[in-house]
């Protein structure tokens, strides 16, 4: 994990390419799992570890199924007062707004397609768990899906360089 300083505070980037396939979404997540017990950033994030991993692979999932056979690439900024978590891929096609999030009930479920069960709530569930979201356009190609998640301890309790 590169350590870099912005200004007095010091920032944690990890950045990590990779060939999409049927691992790579549960690789980017241990990735970030390890890299946050390892870091020792643990205690700082406390119950946003899981909002962070799952974000995550709703993200590298997306970009692996709109760029198969391109690499995408995982970053993850994690700041004293919060974590910045992207997925770039090289298509310039922009996900669709996320349908809202309904509440169903066994036979609602019941009367759904399966592909319909299983597909199209993954920025729908990234929206509900982070405390902002987007897309950002990276000219001549490709864009940014990125989370951020605040982190619920003030400046001087947050994480060292290191």
């Amino acid at each position: 994990m590169k350590v870099v300083t912005a200004g007095a505070e010091v920032v944690r980037v990890l950045d990590w390419k990779a060939l999409p396939g049927a691992g790579t979404a549960g690789a980017a997540r241990l990735l970030l799992e390890g890299r946050i017990a390892v870091g020792g950033l643990s205690p700082f994030f406390k119950e946003r570890v899981g909002d962070l991993c799952l974000a995550t692979s709703e993200l590298v999932t997306n970009a692996c199924k709109e760029t198969p056979e391109t690499p995408i690439r995982f970053r993850v900024v994690f700041r004293v007062r919060a974590v910045w978590l992207g997925v770039w891929d090289a298509s310039d096609v922009l996900p669709p707004e996320p349908a809202p999030v309904d509440e169903l009930d066994f036979a609602a479920l019941d009367g759904l397609a399966e592909e319909q069960l299983v597909t199209g709530r993954g920025l729908a569930i990234v929206r509900e768990l982070a405390d902002t979201c987007g897309v950002t356009s990276t000219p001549p190609n490709g864009k940014w899906v990125w989370a951020e998640f605040a982190c619920p301890l003030s400046r001087q309790d947050g994480p060292r360089g290191g």
